[in-house]
């Protein structure tokens, strides 16, 4: 039996060629994702899906015994760079801890699939003689299953080329921008949070506002705040390099640049840190080491956002020397970026009030 993953419409259509050049029945549909099952159940082809052979994927007790692993990774990780970059230990900043949600949930979808495909392969391993893939693939199952396939002696999946496709746009964002705007809706849903925090600010009279973010309701918070106070500032270091008076975004704040390590000096610390067999053989799962799906994203998290995340520490320290700030203000410390802005509020005794989004 030849087995095609699938993850989209143009994947099988390909498949579907090459399956009535031959005997159909020697073949079997794997759909990986929701929009493959939809493509082939509006057409009729016969499929199934990795979940058809797995019934419970991940018990309590591996999730409790995972997540205290990669906890005790991150730390590890954290642990060595401040070791090894003498700038970070000033800061109280923790560059994996700040992002372990999201790099946990990385983690833990990766499992989860490694599972999924584990248990598929060795149940079919006896009658699979081919395995196809797609070079366009969009999950990480495209990089998986060679390495299953390597476990359990089966021959190497051949891949057929297709050019990466065109994502079409995603409205809903647009859509969900425009019913907020509506008065009506305002009224209804974002009135009574604005006064919630209204009331936080009553013991000060025009405090001088630090807005961490300009997104999800803290949007309509910031624009009704601005009524009452003219000064107040917004830094969203996700669309903004530079921190703004909301009264006019034109007017930006301009800080110092700095360079903390050149990039070969990051590319350096990377290396060293990875050389360690016994840290990248933490990685595994059902006896597949699954690093090379999830060492890119750890790179560029310390190429990238490590560097930035201590240029905007040294830039929070001069913006709140300028300002005699009373709140920060945001929907939440999330990232590295939010906590190395908030550690300097807290230095400098400045509370930190969180709007979390979704409120109405």
């Amino acid at each position: 039996m030849n087995i095609f993953f699938v993850e989209n419409e143009q994947q099988i259509q390909s498949a579907v060629k090459i399956m009535n050049d031959e005997d159909s029945d020697r073949y079997q549909m794997i759909a990986l994702t929701a929009e493959a099952c939809h493509f082939l159940e509006r057409h009729k082809i016969k499929y199934e899906t990795l979940e058809n052979y797995s019934q419970i994927i991940l018990t309590d007790k591996e999730k409790a015994f995972y997540y205290l692993k990669f906890q005790g990774i991150i730390e590890y990780i954290d642990n060595y760079l401040i070791d090894n970059i003498s700038s970070l230990k000033d800061t109280n900043l923790s560059p994996y801890k700040s992002e372990f949600v999201h790099f946990y949930s990385n983690l833990a979808c990766v499992m989860t699939r490694i599972k999924l495909l584990d248990n598929y392969l060795a149940n079919k391993r006896g009658q699979i003689k081919k395995i196809y893939l797609f070079s366009n693939g969009e999950t990480n199952d495209c990089a998986l299953v060679p390495l299953i396939a390597k476990k359990y002696s089966l021959s190497m999946p051949t891949v057929i080329t297709q050019k990466a496709r065109r994502r079409k746009k995603n409205l809903l964002p647009d859509l969900i921008s425009r019913m907020k705007q509506n008065k009506i809706v305002r009224k209804i849903y974002f009135q009574r949070q604005f006064l919630s925090i209204k009331n936080i600010l009553s013991g000060w009279r025009k405090p001088q506002i630090l807005a961490l973010n300009y997104t999800f309701d803290l949007k309509y918070v910031l624009n009704d705040l601005l009524k009452q106070n003219k000064q107040l500032i917004v830094w969203d270091t996700a669309n903004w390099r530079y921190p703004f008076y909301l009264s006019n975004m034109f007017r930006t704040i301009k800080l110092k640049t700095i360079n903390p390590f050149r990039q070969e000096e990051w590319e350096q610390v990377w290396q060293k840190l990875t050389r360690d067999d016994n840290f990248i053989n933490q990685f595994s799962y059902c006896a597949v080491n699954f690093w090379p799906i999830v060492a890119n994203a750890f790179k560029e998290h310390l190429i990238k956002s490590v560097p930035r995340a201590l240029e905007i520490h040294a830039q929070a320290k001069e913006l709140i020397a300028k300002f005699n700030f009373r709140i920060l203000l945001t929907t939440g410390v999330y990232n590295i970026n939010s906590q190395a802005i908030a550690a300097v509020c807290k230095s400098n005794n400045i509370p930190t009030v969180i709007y979390e989004h979704g409120g109405m």
